[in-house]
């Protein structure tokens, strides 16, 4: 007996499907005019095959109701703590049958969802954003500098107690007092004096209340420039200019701050080009070596360092303007607005962490005792502008970019391979290919979006008397290059599991074949 309940609860488990409400603001927008915010909840449960239903009960907007807005079985991929959810499915509301488009990123404690559906009644496009995108990954953390610790080092000195240093430190970003240390002694050299401050002086129409100072120091034998980094920071030479100090990162380190923080920060998308306002004054101007600088490098989580003279394959895309002039002489800082573009290096590398670095001068231990305040970082991203889509090499009839539905012919069996999208104006640009069945028309669905899903475009292709094949659902995601195994029902739906005595495609690449489990 005590055999058949163990069994029957494993079998409850082993189907059970647990679903989490998220409540947040929901704004609906048609041809541009965006209604009231209001607050709504969505559910999103998690199936026994991997896959999630997603559920946005009573919908409605301006008069209409449109009921619950339900999509099942959407394939769910996990990065840096981040589920994303892709789905282009017909859905039948109160209205009638509508297509939709839904790209939604969830964790634990937070959901964003970005919901396109053509209301073919009033040809028009309903556009549902649903939260934020705050806090996954788009932007570096604590980037206004509003958030501050303790940081606290600990260094032998050959006295009876070690010798302790401590300074304010902003939350997720780091100085010299955590820095590691290649020679003993050189850490606590380098942090004994301060070069990071908490300011109470902020850019014209901050809403926040601090800044980061950073301050260079004259040590009579050389310069030490105040520097910042949301990596670590190395002291490895008594010269400034050895390679040996630097700032770096490395995600396979598992050592903390005295915040509990790790010494890098992720990153979920590729921005076209990072803004940070500042204030830049030298203490004795130097014409020979007048510029403070920033440098950003977007890769893949293994070891960089900046400076090197090493060249690294795992990065993505590279910031960096060593030309920051002087902003003020005497007084109060005057702020200036500095944007620096990303290029991108190799868009095979999948980008999962940035080392950000902002130093009192662009030539280490040159300058003179420096002034650099640092406000309001930001990682833009623009959105791609679509130049052009092809069916088998030829552009699509009629096609430009300002228009969204094309109602097409092609070939009894239409496939997502014969698709191309060719987008402009954005490293991060996030392109989706799907396809489903409508009667007898097989209807393509390209998706576009900005590195970080604040901005999207959706085109609606339909081929009429055309049939979807095995390819019937395909993500291309510009993210990266790379292609994983991907796996498909016999009616073209991704899935995350195979399940025994079930029947798969499972695609890499290019490459197509058939399984039974």
């Amino acid at each position: 007996m005590k055999k058949l309940f163990t069994l029957l609860v494993s079998a409850m488990v082993a189907t059970a499907s647990f679903a989490t409400d998220y409540t947040d603001n929901l704004t609906v927008t048609v041809n541009g005019s965006a209604m009231p915010t209001i607050q709504s909840t969505i559910s999103v449960t998690e199936n026994t095959d991997g896959s999630y239903k997603f559920s946005l009960n009573n919908f409605k907007f301006m008069t209409f109701s449109l009921g619950d807005i339900v999509v099942d079985n959407i394939a769910g991929i996990t990065n840096n703590g981040v589920t994303s959810l892709k789905a282009a499915q017909d859905v039948t509301l109160s209205l009638g049958t509508m297509p939709l488009s839904l790209m939604a990123e969830k964790t634990d404690g937070k959901l964003y969802a970005l919901i396109d559906i053509y209301y073919p009644l009033l040809n028009q496009t309903i556009h549902v954003v649903f939260g934020n995108n705050n806090g996954l990954g788009y932007q570096l953390k604590n980037s206004g500098f509003e958030d501050w610790h303790i940081a606290k080092a600990s260094y032998d000195t050959g006295e009876d107690t070690p010798a302790i240093v401590e300074g304010d430190e902003p939350n997720n970003w780091h100085d010299m007092i955590s820095c590691s240390e290649s020679q003993q002694g050189l850490g606590y050299m380098a942090s004994y004096n301060p070069f990071v401050f908490k300011s109470t002086k902020v850019r014209p129409g901050s809403t926040g209340s601090y800044s980061a100072l950073l301050k260079s120091i004259d040590f009579w034998f050389t310069i030490a420039n105040g520097t910042l980094t949301s990596g670590r920071l190395n002291a490895g030479a008594i010269d400034a200019a050895d390679v040996s100090n630097h700032a770096y990162l490395d995600m396979s380190k598992t050592d903390k701050d005295n915040n509990g923080d790790p010494f890098y920060q992720t990153i979920n998308g590729t921005p076209d080009s990072v803004a940070v306002w500042m204030a830049f004054k030298q203490g004795t101007p130097n014409a020979d070596y007048p510029y403070a600088t920033l440098s950003a490098a977007l890769t893949d989580g293994t070891y960089y360092q900046d400076p090197d003279t090493l060249s690294y394959s795992n990065v993505r895309a590279l910031a960096k303007d060593t030309t920051i002039t002087t902003t003020f002489t005497t007084g109060l800082p005057v702020w200036k607005r500095v944007v620096v573009p990303f290029k991108m290096i190799d868009s095979n590398v999948e980008g999962k962490a940035m080392l950000l670095t902002m130093a009192t001068n662009a030539n280490p231990g040159k300058g003179s005792t420096d002034t650099l305040y640092v406000d309001d970082l930001s990682l833009i991203y623009n959105m791609p502008a679509v130049s052009n889509i092809t069916y088998k090499g030829s552009t699509i009839s009629g096609f430009s970019a300002a228009t969204t539905r094309y109602t097409l012919s092609g070939d009894a069996v239409i496939s997502l391979d014969d698709i191309d999208v060719t987008t402009t104006g954005a490293n991060g640009a996030r392109v989706y290919k799907e396809m489903r069945q409508n009667g007898d028309n097989a209807v393509v669905t390209v998706s576009v979006y900005s590195g970080d899903l604040a901005n999207s475009l959706v085109y609606t292709l339909t081929f009429t008397g055309a049939t979807t094949g095995v390819k019937a659902v395909e993500v291309n995601d510009a993210k990266t290059t790379n292609a994983p195994v991907q796996i498909y029902t016999v009616n073209g739906q991704r899935v995350n599991n195979m399940l025994p005595g079930q029947v798969y495609i499972l695609k890499k690449g290019n490459k197509t074949i058939k399984v039974v489990k």
